[in-house]
């Protein structure tokens, strides 16, 4: 592959002389620079604000290196670097003492900064000493960052690669292809992150060699995402134009296509929607950027987008609905209410009910006759589920008026599981007693059943050999089984002898094989 020339500056030998490092300490009043009086009038106040902030003054200010009188070239050590405390004046003299140091040097330092106590100064110290190390020896670099902890390394490398890049991209690349798969993602991140000089061909070029050419894409597109916050609409135009493919830059078209609308409004939908030519993608950022607009502004996105031109408006003002009954359920329930087209009237009423119902379900119970007859047991359904989650004996109570229709299955499936969790010999005598869910009872014992046998299996065994044989022609022993053999396979197979003929014993010695 062609690489452009390199750039052969080292960026870390771009330090100030040290004539002028020691004005610029000089001015950023480093502890020791004289001729810095403050007035009588905020004396006494800066210097309680000093003692708050240092605690013991002091001591601090005894500790403190003075650069102003001490030449940069007497400051030796990562040690004197901590004591100074502006951290641009640290910088200066640290890349001062990296410029002066040779390989042997830098190692002693590279040991030295595992003393500093200071996180972030010891994580910059860090990061600086290998960006040098890489200058001269950039595999020796990636050596010596591999012996940091590794909560640090993928930082480093990407910092020694990001150098090393500048120097001999080829060769950089040579090697980040040798790493394996967490440091040659880090590899690449450095080279592409640093390397935004090269053109965007060229990077994603070297993304493909190394084994990523999607972190190539997502930061190029990243780069573009600046333009939109100014022109959104040109941002959008170039996302669209490039070789890219859209699925590939969705999240992209995303945010762009927000900081559009935060310009222009609701109009910008009917620009977006017309643009977008993959229908997956399309609809991934409508969707996404219409639920941003109800939150925000539902009235008007609901009526923006009945109005629009899309094969699938109706799940668009789904999304809008969702978030409206959210925020205001009656409002969004007297607009959905007016819509013309029954169908889409009634689905449209109805997702609101399950929303409001899941929010508010004492609401609903208290006033379901408000509801569309249609809508009513649907709603009292949803509104009994999201009680169960947090009261499931208040759940069974209200259940217990209700017809057991196959949309209420559910119902009690929620109530016993959430039951278990907070009193199961509860919720076991509700489902072995109670009259009004004995046509459910075989399906909900297989759930209790279940959860006793973790810590009962005989118990478990018991109840089940108790209760008729159902219409499958298996007995519930076979559910037993079936959990305790995946934990305990002899303790099934103590158990299998207790399983009644038939159907069911072919079953059970079947789970128990298969768990075997």
């Amino acid at each position: 592959m062609k690489f452009l020339p390199t750039n052969q500056t080292d960026p870390i030998r771009m330090v100030l002389p040290a004539a002028l490092a020691v004005a610029v300490l000089t001015l950023l009043g480093v502890s020791g620079c004289s001729g810095d009086t403050p007035s009588e009038e905020g004396g006494a106040q800066t210097d309680a604000l000093a003692n708050q902030s240092t605690g013991d003054n002091t001591q601090t200010e005894q500790s403190q290196i003075d650069v102003t009188t001490d030449s940069l070239d007497n400051i030796l050590s990562l040690e004197d670097i901590s004591k100074i405390k502006s951290g641009f004046a640290q910088s200066v003299v640290l890349h001062n003492l990296l410029d002066r140091s040779d390989e042997s040097d830098l190692l002693g330092l590279l040991e030295e900064s595992k003393t500093i106590a200071h996180t972030s100064l010891r994580n910059t110290m860090q990061t600086t000493i290998l960006r040098k190390f890489a200058s001269i020896n950039p595999k020796a670099a990636v050596s010596h960052a591999s012996k940091l902890p590794r909560f640090q390394q993928d930082t480093l490398i990407a910092a020694i690669f990001g150098e090393w890049s500048y120097l001999r991209l080829k060769q950089a690349v040579d090697h980040a292809k040798t790493l394996n798969s967490s440091r040659k993602f880090s590899a690449l991140r450095g080279i592409l992150e640093v390397r935004d000089d090269l053109s965007e061909d060229l990077r994603r070029e070297i993304a493909r060699e190394i084994g990523n050419e999607q972190l190539a894409i997502d930061l190029i597109a990243q780069s573009k995402l600046a333009e939109s916050i100014e022109n959104p609409e040109q941002a959008w135009n170039s996302l669209l134009s490039d070789d890219i493919g859209d699925v590939a830059q969705a999240s992209m078209l995303i945010q762009v296509a927000e900081a559009w609308l935060d310009k222009i409004g609701l109009s910008a939908l009917d620009r977006i929607n017309g643009t977008l030519t993959d229908w997956q993608v399309r609809m991934s950022v409508l969707n996404s950027i219409i639920h941003r607009l109800a939150q925000s502004d539902p009235e008007g996105t609901f009526e923006h987008v009945k109005g629009m031109q899309n094969d699938q408006n109706n799940y668009l003002l789904m999304t809008v609905v969702r978030a409206w009954a959210g925020s205001d359920p009656e409002a969004a329930f007297e607009a959905t209410s007016l819509l013309e087209q029954d169908i889409l009237r009634r689905t449209m009423l109805a997702t609101v009910v399950q929303v409001w119902a899941t929010n508010d379900p004492h609401f609903i119970l208290d006033n379901i006759e408000m509801l569309p007859e249609e809508s009513r047991e649907m709603g009292r359904s949803q509104a009994i589920h999201a009680i169960a989650r947090e009261d499931p004996e208040e759940a069974a109570l209200l259940l217990a008026g209700m017809d057991l229709s196959p949309s209420n299955y559910s119902v009690a499936y929620t109530i016993v599981s959430n039951w278990l969790a907070k009193d199961r010999e509860a919720a076991l005598d509700w489902v072995l007693n109670n009259p009004e869910i004995k046509d459910l009872r075989q399906m909900l014992l297989s759930t209790v059943l279940g959860t006793l046998a973790q810590d009962d299996p005989q118990r478990a065994m018991e109840i089940a050999l108790s209760q008729p044989i159902g219409e499958s022609n298996t007995g519930l022993e076979v559910s037993v089984l079936s959990f305790v053999s995946y934990s305990d396979v002899q303790r099934a197979l103590e158990l299998l002898p207790q399983v009644r003929e038939g159907p069911t014993k072919l079953s059970a010695y079947t789970v128990v094989g298969g768990a075997m």
